[in-house]
């Protein structure tokens, strides 16, 4: 089952950062089978009065090594959209080295004299 955790420090969470954060990240599922869960952490960090920064962080857990992207910005929104497209990126590198390492297995078979005549007819050309 897909899962999006999303958590909010300092503020609370509102309806349309909800909202926001599943119609973004829902996409992510499309690009990887075996996701686990999606964890986004939305931060209020208000050093000074005047200056509000949010700082956000997403943790893909997936097989194998989780996917992190963290960013700062002074707008929620704008903080979950940058944190979107960095994870978004990083998800899309991981699936294309999973590929080409496929692709390499399968010319190093084809390549092989010593396989039987049967095994190397299954294979794509």
């Amino acid at each position: 089952m897909n899962r999006i955790i999303i958590s909010c420090n300092h503020f609370e969470i509102t309806d349309s950062i909800k909202s926001f954060v599943h119609m973004k990240f829902r996409r992510l599922f499309h690009h990887y089978d075996d996701m686990i869960r999606i964890r986004v952490e939305l931060t209020l960090d208000s050093g000074k009065a005047s200056e509000k920064r949010f700082q956000a962080r997403a943790l893909i857990e997936l097989r194998g090594p989780d996917i992190v992207a963290n960013t700062e910005s002074e707008n929620a929104y704008a903080a979950l959209d940058a944190i979107f497209y960095k994870a978004e990126r990083q998800l899309r590198h991981r699936v294309r080295l999973a590929r080409h390492k496929r692709e390499r297995v399968i010319h190093r078979l084809r390549r092989s004299a010593r396989m039987p005549r049967a095994f190397r007819q299954l294979l794509p050309a």
